[in-house]
């Protein structure tokens, strides 16, 4: 910038001034993407903008149009639970606020977080279930080490209570849990 330039500016300041975005006073518009399908994708587009454009999760546009995805979970209070007597799937007590899960409920926070429930049934494979009956030793860690640890499924009734009855075996492949036990 010259000499001249800069004199001319400090004596001459422009009469706008654009607004810090960060100072400035905002509202949000929201409205739902519009979707396009071909086939086996979807595509999310802007519903703002005329040609749409494509919007990418975490990542703003040049228009300033960002999407956000939430999962949404229904909590059930504890006086709904106990109210009606609803027992936890995994700890197998009442009391706390819960969430439910397929046929069953359990606690938020997580009361046990080394029991996992399925969402659905696992491949079974027959040699998890020679592995997870192996006595511990340097051949069952070799084993577990390469495909993952043995782990049993075990069935629960509709209120959450085991009904001994074994589903199968598998090798769940999720380093540094040590051995968590799935119910289903």
């Amino acid at each position: 910038m010259s000499k001249h330039l800069q004199t001319f500016t400090k004596q001459h300041p422009p009469k706008f001034k654009l607004p810090n975005p960060v100072e400035a006073p905002t509202r949000v518009r929201e409205m739902a993407p519009v979707l396009r399908e071909d086939g086996k994708t979807a595509q999310v587009l802007c519903p703002y903008c005329k040609p749409s454009h494509l919007l990418i999760p975490g990542q703003p546009s040049l228009c300033g149009t960002s999407i956000k995805i939430t999962a949404v979970q229904t909590i059930y209070t504890g006086r709904f639970i106990a109210e009606n007597g609803i027992l936890c799937a995994k700890c197998r007590q009442g009391g706390g606020e819960m969430v439910a899960y397929r046929n069953v409920y359990t606690h938020i926070p997580d009361c046990k977080p080394d029991t996992f429930l399925l969402p659905e049934l696992p491949k079974f494979q027959p040699f998890a279930g020679v592995v997870f009956r192996m006595k511990d030793g340097k051949v069952k860690e070799a084993i577990e080490r390469r495909l993952g640890l043995a782990q049993i499924v075990k069935e629960t009734n509709s209120e959450g209570q085991p009904t001994g009855k074994v589903l199968g075996y598998f090798f769940l492949k999720k380093p540094g849990f040590g051995y968590p036990s799935v119910e289903l």
